[in-house]
């Protein structure tokens, strides 16, 4: 995740079966890219401690253009315009109105308001910077919290932006073709309503497969290679803002162009669901199993930091071995913690787990969250 950035980034074409892991349908796609430099480029070693960043948990481009970042480090939000030129600085460290203790999270609300959950609060800024209201947040709830990571089959979700609903999105992914035995699907939600997808493998991180963006007819429209390096944190119709760390280690937020847009796709979505006869019944016992198994996983990860003063960053550093017909995938780990997945190698279920500041809003630090067998729900 925080390899030096490569310089250019590789046209391809996808061209094999859906059970390799890549998308029939990718064959002569529009073939999306990032542009070669970001636009925007946040972020440095020394000189204006404004641009000096620490744990920049997450970052939003108003519609306007400006850029907000929640600085956890420092527990604040910096505001930058449209070119990266710093503006002002909201919030501090506490627990009152506008204050921040834990790792931020920016959730978009409307194009004058969005809102920072920092575990338990909510709280609501208008797009100037203007505190507005806070109110907790009860883990695990639908309703008080549809903005957040959640799982559906063997799907991990970030979303969805206001322009869709779960059920909306559930539709969608129940047409896209099947993911390989033990990998997931991580889908973004794009502010359009686009759905940005990768599947993951237990593979080496430099042997990821590509994107591919489906718009909300199911069809799939785009394909691009997104270096493995860059954290993404919004996505918007032609723009992507990520974060990177620079060779050392120096964060960056940076914000760039996504081209060869103009064309999509019209290849007709594969409404073939894989051999969901051949998968065994996702049962309340075989759920639970899979979420004991995840759960253990945090012995795992805190021997090896008492060993390495750090979280593993790839399972094989564990000393662990995943249940039988499961594949275990370590999302993100880094001295402040870490985000831990376990996938079925037949069975469309999945079973995530965070601690630290790597827990996805919404989600109980430590608490192993499945995705339901029906995926109208998730089972906490």
């Amino acid at each position: 995740m925080r390899q030096t950035l490569c310089g250019c980034f590789l046209l391809f074409m996808v061209n094999a079966c859906a059970r390799e892991g890549k998308d029939p349908q990718a064959e002569n796609l529009p073939v999306w890219r990032l542009s070669a430099l970001p636009t925007v480029d946040i972020g440095v070693s020394e000189g204006d401690e404004r641009q000096e960043l620490s744990g920049a948990s997450s970052s939003y481009r108003t519609p306007d253009g400006r850029i907000i970042i929640a600085n956890s480090g420092s527990n604040e939000l910096r505001f930058f315009d449209r070119e990266g030129r710093f503006l002002q600085v909201r919030g501090r460290q506490g627990s009152g109105p506008g204050e921040f203790s834990g790792s931020m999270q920016i959730i978009s609300r409307d194009p004058q308001h969005f809102s920072v959950y920092d575990a338990p609060l909510l709280s609501t800024f208008d797009t100037a910077g203007t505190y507005i209201s806070s109110e907790t947040v009860v883990t695990g709830g639908l309703t008080t919290f549809p903005l957040t990571v959640w799982l559906y089959r063997n799907n991990w979700i970030d979303g969805p932006a206001d322009t869709l609903t779960r059920p909306d999105v559930s539709s969608i992914l129940d047409d896209l073709p099947d993911v390989p035995p033990g990998a997931y699907r991580f889908v973004k939600i794009a502010d359009d309503g686009r759905l940005w997808t990768q599947v993951r493998t237990s593979a080496p991180a430099d042997s990821t497969t590509p994107w591919l963006v489906y718009g909300k007819n199911a069809r799939v429209i785009g394909a691009i290679r997104i270096p493995d390096e860059l954290e993404v944190h919004q996505i918007g119709s032609n723009f992507m803002l990520v974060r990177r760390w620079a060779d050392n280690q120096v964060e960056h937020v940076q914000l760039y162009e996504v081209e060869g847009i103009e064309k999509e796709g019209q290849s007709p979505a594969n409404n073939t669901a894989g051999n969901a006869s051949e998968s065994p019944s996702v049962s309340p016992e075989l759920v639970s199993q899979l979420s004991v198994a995840v759960r253990n996983l945090v012995t795992a990860q805190e021997v090896h930091y008492a060993d390495a003063n750090g979280y593993a960053e790839r399972a094989s550093e564990l000393n662990w071995e995943s249940p039988r017909e499961t594949h275990v995938h370590l999302m993100t780990a880094d001295k402040r913690g870490w985000v831990g997945l376990l996938a079925h190698d037949r069975a469309p279920v999945i079973c995530g787990m965070a601690v630290g500041g790597s827990t996805p809003p919404g989600w109980g630090e430590g608490s192993p969250k499945c995705s339901a067998p029906s995926g109208k729900n998730e089972i906490p």
